[in-house]
């Protein structure tokens, strides 16, 4: 991977500050992929023999990440006017200095060179990291970079640094970012959540049954239905009202009756 860095900085003719992040970035996504690999389909804990895997794989690629990283130091080292490594730097000093990064597209890395308002080069390597690169590439502020290999690599940190309109897709999308209140958006978002939840109409209370109730009684009671009555039960009636098997229903069904005149029928009156 060094060698393709290297080469790509070569190539594209830019000055680059390289972060010893990428050997142990790289090491650690080879290092979680196997670990997803390993438990993938199994229940909540992983076995035994799949966590030592992992185990024993991650020691193995910090092993890598260290020997990778000496050799970086060495390589960029031999060349002082193209590039500088450091171990780390933070993101919210450098990146509004320089002309464009590249990155693994961590969220919150991609936050701070989209805030920046340079041009966001991602080559992600596991989780989340994949769905930021799509993303920025949609939205015409960077790219995706597909691979390690030094044509994508360099390539990219071409057009990051001669495109026009994908640097000033990145200084417009930057200022918006920048002009924006997060957190405040994010409280109105929850306050306004709980407010459209608090305004949804609650399930009529019993008493309220009751009211709809005797409304309907009284206007079934004025309808002129010949020969028939039409029983409506809105809850069952208690066993003692029920003065024969033809006036009982279960709840929320509509029965129809012939009219007797030595029968009353519940909820109805002759007229």
């Amino acid at each position: 991977m060094t060698d393709a860095i290297v080469g790509a900085v070569e190539e594209s003719n830019v000055f680059a500050i390289i972060s010893g992040g990428w050997t142990a970035g790289a090491a650690e996504g080879a290092t979680k992929g196997a670990a997803e690999g390993a438990t993938k389909g199994s229940t909540e804990t992983a076995t035994k023999g799949a966590t030592e895997t992992a185990t024993e794989e991650k020691t193995e690629a910090e092993k890598e990440a260290e020997i990778a990283t000496a050799y970086m130091k060495e390589k960029i080292g031999e060349r002082p006017n193209s590039m500088h490594y450091v171990d780390s730097v933070p993101h919210e000093w450098l990146f509004p200095q320089i002309s464009a990064a590249l990155h693994h597209g961590g969220a919150g890395t991609t936050a701070a060179s989209i805030r920046a308002g340079i041009p966001t080069l991602i080559k992600p390597f596991f989780g989340d990291q994949t769905f930021w690169a799509q993303r920025v590439e949609k939205l015409g502020v960077g790219t995706h970079v597909a691979s390690l290999d030094k044509k994508d690599i360099a390539a990219a940190l071409f057009k990051a640094t001669t495109n026009e309109k994908q640097i000033a897709a990145a200084k417009a999308l930057g200022k918006q970012v920048d002009s924006e209140d997060g957190v405040k958006i994010a409280i109105d978002s929850i306050f306004n959540t709980r407010a459209i939840n608090l305004k949804k109409k609650p399930r009529p209370s019993s008493t309220k049954l009751g009211e709809i109730k005797a409304q309907l009684s009284s206007i079934l009671e004025e309808l002129p239905f010949g020969g028939i009555w039409r029983t409506v039960r809105l809850k069952k009636q208690p066993p003692e009202s029920q003065s024969s098997s033809k006036t009982s229903s279960e709840v929320g069904h509509i029965a129809l009756m012939e009219k007797k005149p030595s029968e009353k029928i519940p909820l109805l009156s002759t007229p």
